[in-house]
């Protein structure tokens, strides 16, 4: 599972930032494969999403895959259940 940890900084000895800027968020996204971690940041890179919305939009995508994956196979063995079951007799002799 991935985690994402999004940080404020909290520098309670500085004065606040000017109005002008606006504050810096740091994120870390970790226990995903490379892979993942390219993809999320080439959508976000050509996005006008911000970082966060990216990764919720990436994390609902990922979610409704699992979804349809488990309803899948959850017909696949509806499907092998049902043939599976023994011949009906008709009675007739």
């Amino acid at each position: 599972m991935s985690d994402v940890i999004s940080t404020e900084p909290k520098n309670s000895h500085s004065a606040p930032p000017p109005a002008a800027e606006s504050p810096v968020e740091v994120f870390a996204v970790y226990g995903v494969e490379p892979e993942i971690q390219a993809y999320a940041m080439a959508k976000y890179s050509r996005s006008s999403l911000s970082m966060k919305e990216s990764l919720r939009e990436i994390t609902a995508q990922k979610a409704e895959k699992q979804q349809d994956s488990a309803l899948k196979d959850a017909q696949r063995q509806d499907l092998d259940t049902l043939y599976d079951l023994p011949p009906l007799s008709s009675g007739v002799s």
